[in-house]
């Protein structure tokens, strides 16, 4: 890939993401069939999707699959294993030769992050333990960090957080990481994984639901998540007209000498505003790759 792309504020940011797909990096096949699947970012995995007596073979791989890349593949993340570990030092070494777009660093919590090098990959920091939670703000504000994700079964185990269908127990975990995106000036988190790849109806609800309460992407563990997730997380067609007609309405009533101006009856003051643009945001970063289908929602194009 050229090393623009790599580069770009865009990739940095992760600004464009709405799914990211989660691949064991020493699976050549299921990594081929990701390729197709929509994503907007894969993730090779090294740590939970891999066996510990298997972990050496498959850093091997990570650099031969990412040779193999081109300008339009998507964005590609590595998931090392955690820095406290034998496997982890080793591939974040890997992980920076090989030039992946982001690294994610799995159980993140503040001291955790002392390990990485100062300059070099993005960081996607993984929150899923209750220390995690607590130093959330901590690991946010590190120089290194663009995007929080809110892990799953970790988070369960130290926490005695049971599953419940309307999604409640993860209000508190949601709420906290959005909170500490917003603060540290990150792009909003990445939502924790549906493990049931079968429950179309759950998948959707959960995103429905994550996206409400501030999630910006959601991670994936199956390619028959993506269209679903792609569909739910990017603005509809309604919306995005909506959001144009309060970015043009504003500017007149601040020109007027006042702070807010009124749209179909309905307050508009600078707060609405800005979370219009992050709407449009979602949209107007890679115009020329996301076109609307006939159910006004906009899916990825060519």
């Amino acid at each position: 890939m050229d090393s623009a792309v790599l580069e770009s504020e865009a990739v940095h940011d992760f600004a464009p993401l709405r799914s990211v797909l989660f691949v064991p990096a020493n699976d050549g096949c299921r990594w081929i069939r990701a390729l197709d699947s929509g994503a907007d970012a894969l993730i090779l995995d090294l740590e939970d999707a891999i066996a510990p007596n298997e972990k050496e073979r498959a850093r091997v791989s990570v650099p031969l699959s990412l040779s193999a890349r081109t300008q339009y593949m998507p964005i590609v993340l590595l998931r090392v294993n955690g820095l406290d570990t034998p496997w982890g030092e080793p591939d974040l070494e890997m992980a920076i030769r090989a030039h992946c777009d982001g690294i994610l660093v799995p159980k993140a919590e503040g001291s955790s992050l002392s390990a990485l090098p100062t300059e070099d990959r993005p960081v996607i920091a993984i929150i899923e333990t209750a220390v995690g939670l607590r130093s959330v703000h901590e690991v946010a504000a590190h120089p290194r960090v663009r995007v929080l994700l809110l892990g799953d079964a970790d988070r369960y185990a130290d926490m005695g957080l049971k599953y419940r269908p309307d999604g409640q127990e993860l209000l508190f975990a949601r709420s906290l990481l959005v909170m500490a995106s917003a603060t540290a000036d990150l792009r909003p988190p990445f939502d924790v994984v549906d493990l049931d790849i079968h429950d179309n109806q759950e998948l959707r609800a959960e995103s429905v639901l994550g996206r409400s309460q501030g999630m910006g992407a959601k991670a994936c563990i199956h390619p028959g998540q993506i269209p679903i997730v792609n569909e739910v997380i990017t603005p509809s067609l309604a919306e995005v007209a909506s959001a144009r007609d309060v970015v043009e309405v504003y500017p007149a009533a601040i020109a007027g000498g006042s702070g807010v101006a009124v749209l179909n009856g309905k307050m508009i003051d600078l707060h609405l505003v800005l979370e219009v643009e992050r709407t449009l945001s979602k949209i107007e970063t890679k115009p020329s790759t996301y076109v609307y289908d006939d159910k006004s929602r906009f899916i990825q194009g060519g």
